[in-house]
């Protein structure tokens, strides 16, 4: 700016102008750089004037940044967690000031130079200030995109099945989706792919496969789309029939059936029918038309929608045509059933029978003979007709024969198919031996004499007889023994078994049947044996029989009680001395054993065998597992009677965590067996400590630290926690009566005890090392100090002002009962010692040596207090004689001297006196 000049009155005005107004001017103004006011000081000159001086302001306004600018760089994808997005940033500024951004994600909020966080997908504001020395600060905002992140491992499927019902049906869906950040997966179905999605999977009706569109989406990700197929099964028809309605007879045409069709469907859907007269022919709707007459098979199918297509046949039947019935007479024959009757009119295209309603046999020839009984003739059906009805005839029997059997039969049962036969028609005779009997060798059975051969079965057969038959029998005797049952419940047995074990098991008493019986001399003796021994052969059975009485049914019953194992021998004779022996398998009968605790606590800090009480009720221990590892007897357990143990070393290393469960296995009646479970659970759980508060076992002092032992106060286990050194420092403390103080290293908050003692062990121990028959007594006192110390301790006791400059006797009984002896000199009132501990201390002085009797008097003093007064009464009456022997006669000096004498003696009559009682 160039300098102002103007013109005043004819004079010209200089003007100068400098930055600083006690700088230098110059007539060209200052300049300046920075944005902002600068003042400018000036002066005035004209030649004749005062120079004038004044100022004024030069502002230079802040530049406006350009090109500013901050954008996010880079991708964000959502990931569950805070995320800071790249920035790129630029700003032009004048003079290149440095430009320096800051960022808040609200408008109006706190800025940084960090870019805020974004946890959410989407779009963020951040707002940002561009800031430079000698520049507005600029303003604006850019926006950071984090992406949606996609879900993973997206499925969804049908699970179980359908099956048509006729009704909208829901499929049961399982989904599956894997989100970022745990975010919540909503899964959403549609019947379309474009159509309207719901949190319902859509309900299907009609068999087949169906398509389901479905979305997953959750916060912060991207939606995932999809289909599955819902698979709804074809359901059966039921109760499918089809059959002839009415009948049809032949007529000679094509003729079709009416048929009656039925069928169930779901959901009411329509069943249609169709027929083929082959099963795998063409179906239609019309039932198949026939000719001729008898059974047709028609094929039909039963179709629905959305059901799976039934198949079947039924039969339609056409019935053969009529015949008229025949004219014949009936001719008798001349001798019973020597079948020569005969039949008038009869012919071949004939067939006849014993009853109405057959079977008939065809007439082969038109003379044949019958014989004797009725007969029913008619016309035989042939192709496409019926036979005709009919016609009963009856011919005549003539005379029979008959069979004579033995009446006496015994051992043996002789019978005849019949007691009348006619002629040459078959007699068959059976002989069966009755249970308990035996052929012999002359064994015979003979027919009108002749002997007869019987085949396996017993049995003969007289093929044509034309005579009675007289039939005997020969060689049958009684030489079986008798036979038997053993019952046990369901179980039987009915020989003697060589080779048995153990292998019936029962809870409770049972009862025991034998069963006897004797077809022939019949069973006289039952008998029965237990043992819990088995014999491998009859002549091997020994022991006790006991006689069974059999009722009406040769039964006879006894029970078997539990706690016991047993074989069951039967022994059964006849009458005529033959006997078998039975034998069962072997029984036992148990009650379950049991567990007199179930439950016990293991300590592993203070382990103990764990002893189980057994109640065994006649029972063994099997096994003993810890799930399915078994313990091992003698190592692991031991038993003993009925208490088992288990060993605390097992326990040690089994139970790792709080409790484990054995089982106890036991074998019923020591019998080992699969076939009985007996097993009963024992839990066995850790010990939990419950500690108490605590005691301190170490009391903790200034150099080291205490210990705190806990117990537990279920079983006493203790542990121990260190407690911390007592913090200490160099104090001196009163006792708080100003009789004495402490120095030294102490804790904090000690005090200091102090209490005059007169009696006990201690002071007598005292009292004889001062020797207070010669020494006077100042004081006793047990000294003591709450809290602890380390080092030496200066003890200083206040004593009375007369002792300043006197030497006392300092004794100190420490706490082992060693005296240790100080002699230390009282200065203003207070005597000192150093001491390693405190307990007991006495204080004493030589007692003074006075002139004449008073002197001797003092000495003979024992009470402190006592020796302290008299003596100082002593020297104030020397004091006082001498004073007054300058000034009175010799009477008054002798009388004052016996009378002192006299209170001495009679002083020291009392302190012996006090000194004995003590003692």
């Amino acid at each position: 700016m160039a300098a102002s000049a103007v013109t005043t009155a004819g004079e010209t005005v200089t003007f100068t102008y400098s930055d600083t107004q006690n700088g230098t001017y110059g007539t060209a103004v200052p300049a300046f750089t920075a944005a902002g006011e600068h003042t400018v000081y000036y002066r005035a000159a004209a030649e004749n004037h005062n120079t004038a001086e004044g100022r004024f302001i030069v502002t230079i306004g802040k530049a406006d940044l350009t090109a500013v600018s901050a954008a996010q760089t880079g991708e964000l994808t959502y990931t569950g967690g805070a995320q800071t997005a790249a920035v790129q940033t630029a700003a032009t500024s004048k003079g290149s000031q440095t430009v320096t951004f800051t960022y808040s994600d609200t408008q109006d909020g706190t800025y940084g130079t960090a870019v805020p966080e974004f946890t959410a997908a989407g779009e963020h504001t951040v707002y940002y200030r561009a800031a430079a020395e000698n520049h507005n600060t600029s303003g604006g905002n850019f926006t950071v995109t984090i992406g949606k992140a996609d879900l993973t491992a997206v499925s969804a499927a049908q699970t179980g099945e359908l099956t048509y019902t006729g009704g909208a049906q829901t499929a049961a869906v399982q989904t599956a989706a894997v989100p970022k950040g745990s975010q919540a997966v909503t899964f959403t179905y549609s019947d379309t792919q474009d159509g309207t999605y719901g949190t319902a999977v859509p309900a299907f009706t009609d068999a087949g496969s169906h398509t389901v569109y479905y979305k997953a989406a959750a916060e912060n990700h991207n939606m995932d789309e999809g289909s599955f197929i819902v698979t709804i099964g074809k359901a059966d028809l039921t109760a499918v029939s089809v059959a002839q309605t009415g009948k049809l007879t032949y007529t000679g045409g094509a003729q079709t059936a009416a048929v009656q069709a039925a069928a169930t469907s779901k959901g009411s859907q329509a069943v249609t029918f169709t027929y083929s007269d082959k099963q795998n022919g063409t179906y239609g709707a019309a039932v198949p038309a026939f000719t001729d007459a008898g059974e047709h098979t028609v094929y039909y199918k039963a179709a629905a929608d959305n059901h799976n297509t039934a198949g079947g046949s039924f039969t339609v039947t056409i019935d053969n045509a009529a015949q008229a019935a025949p004219s014949l007479t009936a001719n008798a024959e001349t001798i019973a059933q020597k079948a020569d009757g005969t039949i008038t009119g009869l012919t071949t295209a004939m067939e006849y029978a014993g009853t109405e309603n057959g079977p008939y046999t065809s007439v082969i020839d038109a003379g044949m003979a019958f014989a004797p009984g009725t007969y029913f003739v008619r016309f035989a059906a042939k192709q496409n007709y019926n036979s005709s009805p009919a016609v009963s005839l009856t011919i005549a029997a003539g005379r029979r024969l008959t069979v004579t059997l033995p009446q006496a039969q015994t051992g043996y049962t002789l019978t005849a198919d019949k007691a009348e036969f006619d002629w040459h028609e078959a007699v068959v005779l059976t002989y069966t031996l009755k249970p308990g009997y035996t052929q012999l060798s002359n064994f015979a059975v003979s027919v009108n004499g002749s002997t007869v051969t019987l085949d396996a079965q017993g049995r003969t057969t007289i093929p044509a007889p034309e005579n009675d038959l007289s039939v005997a029998v020969t060689g049958v005797a009684d030489i079986t023994a008798p036979t038997g049952e053993i019952t046990v419940g369901e179980n039987k047995w009915t020989s003697f078994l060589n080779t048995v074990t153990f292998g019936l098991f029962f809870k409770e008493t049972q009862r025991v049947t034998i069963t006897a019986a004797d077809a022939g001399s019949g069973v006289v003796k039952a008998e029965y044996l237990l043992s819990d021994t088995v014999f491998t052969g009859v002549e091997q059975v020994a022991g006790t029989w006991n006689v069974l009485a059999l009722d009406s049914a040769g039964k006879g019953n006894f029970n078997v009680t539990p706690s016991s194992r047993q074989f069951i021998y039967a022994r059964l004779t006849d009458a005529d001395g033959n006997f078998v022996i039975l034998n069962s398998e072997g029984i036992v009968l148990y009650t379950s054993a049991a567990l007199g605790m179930t439950a016990a606590e293991f300590n592993p800090d203070r382990q103990a065998d764990i002893i189980i009480p057994l109640m065994l009720n006649g029972n063994t221990l099997a096994a003993v597992n810890n799930g399915s590892a078994a313990l091992a007897k003698g190592t692991d357990y031991t038993i003993s009677g009925s208490t088992l143990t288990v060993s605390k070393t097992y326990f040690a290393a089994a139970l790792s965590g709080d409790s484990l469960k054995l089982t106890i296995s036991f074998a019923p009646v020591g019998v080992a067996t699969d076939q009985v479970s007996m097993a009963s659970d024992f839990t066995v759980t850790r010990h939990v400590h419950t500690w108490d508060g605590g005691v301190i076992t170490t009391k903790p002092t200034i150099g080291a630290g205490g210990v705190m032992t806990y117990t537990c106060t279920a079983c006493g286990f203790t542990r121990t926690e260190p407690v911390a050194k007592l913090a200490s420092s160099q104090q001196t403390i009163s006792d708080g009566t100003e009789k004495a103080t402490v120095s030294g290293v102490l804790t904090k908050g000690a005090k200091l005890v102090i209490m005059p003692i007169s009696d006990g062990s201690g002071y007598d121990t005292l009292m004889k090392q001062a020797n207070t028959d010669r020494n006077e007594l100042i004081g006793a006192y047990e000294v003591s100090l709450t809290g602890q110390h380390r080092g030496d301790l200066v003890l200083t006791f206040a004593v009375a002002a007369k002792y300043n400059g006197k030497t006392l006797t300092i004794y100190h009984q420490k706490k082992d009962g060693t005296v240790e002896t100080f002699t230390q000199t009282v200065e203003n009132g207070r005597v000192s010692v150093t001491v390693d501990e405190l307990f007991r201390f006495l204080l004493s002085s030589a007692s003074e040596t006075l002139s004449d009797s008073s002197s001797e008097t003092s000495s003979t003093a024992e009470k402190p207090t006592q020796s302290s007064a008299e003596s100082t009464a002593s020297q104030n009456a020397a004091t006082s004689s001498g004073s007054t022997a300058q000034k009175a006669n010799g009477l008054v000096w002798f009388w004052l001297i016996l009378a002192g004498a006299a209170a001495a003696f009679l002083l020291f009559l009392i302190v012996r006196r006090r000194k004995k009682d003590k003692q």
